[in-house]
């Protein structure tokens, strides 16, 4: 099982349709949280709440 540290970018993606590579990463989530284990940083937190 790999571990993959998450970024704003990806994540803010995931949740906003209107983001050109919104459908790629949601499936690209799927697949990463079913197979490996996900990291984000309180500093990564932050800014997408900033956001």
């Amino acid at each position: 099982m790999s571990k993959y540290f998450l970024d704003v970018n990806f994540i803010i993606s995931v949740f906003r349709e209107i983001e050109t590579n919104h459908e790629l990463s949601v499936k690209i989530c799927a697949e990463l949280l079913e197979n490996h284990k996900c990291y984000v940083s309180n500093s990564v937190l932050n800014e997408i709440i900033t956001i």
